[in-house]
């Protein structure tokens, strides 16, 4: 087979010809021609200053005589096909638009595994781009042709390309920006918002700058931490808001880290045109109640698998909360294994007491009077988290007349809640503390910590929480949740919904206080070994410099 190859556009990289010579030795080894022709287009005079419209005419004129110096504004030329003849096959290509078409299909097809083979060309305006050297898996008889296709250099008008790219950080990777997208109003100051400020922090520290868009309204102290630090707040509804200068914005950055939202959603279709950034999701997404979950319609599940085949093109890797979230992602996806991986979600355990500390001021119970028992749950009150059950399993306990319940957050479930303790007859022993920013100070004062979810939690960030601060757990056992409860090591698990096993759990914690003691302190370490929040921030802001690596471009940031 043979290949003869022209330059595509004006200005091409002097590294090309690097490129074409190491392809002619790797053709010549397999016994193939590679022919390097000259372009034959003269280079056009500069255009010389005029008035608006003799400017106007004059570049009217210059693109009708030299269309090559004009390639993003003029009509393709076509591709050039030499008469079949026995032996090698000649393809030439010298155009933009076919070239980009190429590439985009090139790169749907190579999604699938059926192409191999990547080569880096040149591309106007001195650049280089990314293209492929496509060849067909499994062609029988003579290799039909090689195709190179290179991606187009596009020059937005007043935003400039770093080039002095010797700038580098204290870790050895270029500067970069990192937008970070969420779909979340930060009105307390709970690990979430500890996840971001966390983020921003580590960011901050190994040189790279960051933003953060989410929905309002935000707690005036986390944008006090996020200014600190140096990291941007801005309102995502604005973004969504404007669509072509919100996708022109986030253009800018060279990684978007997208949270809690789904790929086809609004402001995720956004971040894909916002090319050439890379995309990087962040699954925190939990499962619905199994018992409830309709069962999707062919036609429906065809078109929704057609329609992740292609969002799923623009996303260079997905990060699951748990290893249950991963392997979901893979199912579901049908992406491969290194694009999609496991961060778990961390706590900051320096806002709650040491195991030293904790176990030296816990409360102990005098003989006179028995020891009063406080659970505690912390939830977004809707009814997949399960609360109702977790009352309903208190009025069956049979130390139940021991045990004190303090609710802690808001929602739509709260008015049937409270109306469900009053039928119960336990109004003096629920309490519904409402939505607090010193959740760590109410952990401190619980013996048990409840989490009676009835659907598939991703991961349990409260659950973590109340780990780090040496309560005894009992959660249910579904979704991520085992991955960080291991029953009878570091807390007890229970099956999702049954009130009667979620009764029989507490009851064995009540009347035991050494036993919640020793998984107190199970779970504290098992926290500080996994579940850290240094270590999470470290590990996705190291996530984001991978994708800037695999992206290949420089940083734009301003020069120092």
């Amino acid at each position: 087979m043979g290949l003869s190859g022209v330059s595509v556009g004006n200005g091409v990289a002097i590294g090309v010809a690097v490129r074409v010579r190491e392809l002619a030795q790797l053709l010549a080894g397999e016994g193939h021609l590679l022919e390097e022709r000259e372009p034959r287009v003269q280079r056009a005079a500069p255009l010389q200053r005029h008035a608006p419209a003799a400017r106007a005419q004059q570049v009217t004129q210059h693109r009708a005589q030299r269309p090559e110096c004009f390639p993003l504004l003029t009509v393709p030329t076509t591709v050039h096909r030499p008469p079949p003849v026995p032996g090698p096959a000649h393809v030439q290509v010298g155009c933009h638009g076919w070239v980009a078409a190429w590439t985009l299909w090139g790169a749907l097809r190579h999604r699938a595994g059926r192409w191999q083979a990547w080569l880096y060309v040149g591309t106007s305006y001195g650049a280089l781009g990314k293209g492929q050297c496509i060849r067909r898996k499994g062609a029988r008889g003579p290799r039909a042709g090689l195709l190179i296709a290179c991606t187009l250099h596009t020059v937005v008008p007043g935003r400039t390309t770093r080039t002095n790219s010797t700038t580098m950080t204290s870790r050895g990777a270029a500067p970069m920006r990192i937008g970070i997208l969420m779909n979340l109003a930060p009105r307390k100051l709970g690990s979430f918002e500890g996840w971001i400020v966390a983020l921003a922090r580590e960011a901050r520290r190994r040189g790279h700058a960051l933003d953060v868009f989410g929905r309002t309204p935000a707690h005036p102290t986390f944008l006090q931490q996020l200014e600190e630090l140096g990291a941007g707040w801005f309102d995502v509804k604005e973004l969504e808001a404007a669509l072509i200068p919100g996708i022109a914005r986030l253009s800018r950055y060279d990684v978007l880290h997208v949270n809690m939202y789904v790929p086809r959603s609004r402001i995720a279709l956004m971040a894909y045109a916002a090319y050439p950034a890379r995309v990087v999701f962040v699954d925190h997404t939990s499962g619905p109640v199994p018992s409830t979950a309709a069962p999707e319609r062919p036609l429906a599940a065809l078109l929704k698998r057609a329609a992740d085949a292609v969002t799923m093109v623009r996303v260079d890797s997905i990060a699951g909360v748990s290893d249950y979230v991963r392997e979901r992602n893979m199912k579901r996806w049908r992406l491969p294994a290194e694009r999609v991986r496991t961060i778990y979600n961390g706590v900051d355990t320096r806002r709650f007491l040491s195991k030293e500390e904790f176990f030296s001021t816990a409360p102990q119970p005098t003989p006179a009077q028995p020891e009063r028992v406080q659970l505690t749950t912390v939830a977004y009150l809707i009814k997949e988290k399960g609360v109702h059950s977790l009352v309903q399993a208190i009025s069956r306990m049979q130390h139940g007349a021991r045990v004190h319940l303090r609710v802690v957050g808001d929602g739509p479930e709260l008015p049937r809640l409270k109306a469900l303790a009053e039928s119960l007859g336990l109004g003096e022993r629920v309490e519904f503390a409402g939505l607090r920013d010193d959740v760590h100070a109410l952990l401190e004062k619980t013996d048990i910590f409840v989490h009676p979810a009835i659907w598939a939690e991703a991961f349990g960030l409260t659950i973590a929480e109340a780990m780090s601060n040496g309560c005894a757990v009992v959660a249910s056992r579904i979704g991520g949740i085992p991955e960080l409860i291991a029953h009878g090591q570091t807390g007890l698990l229970f099956e999702p919904g049954n009130v009667a096993d979620l009764a029989q759990q507490l009851d064995s914690l009540v009347q035991n206080p050494a036993l919640r003691r020793s998984l107190g302190r199970a779970a504290r370490a098992r926290t500080e070994e996994r579940f850290n929040l240094s270590s999470c921030a470290e590990q996705h802001i190291g996530w984001c410099e991978e994708a800037f690596v695999r992206k290949e471009r420089r940083s734009r940031l301003p020069l120092p």
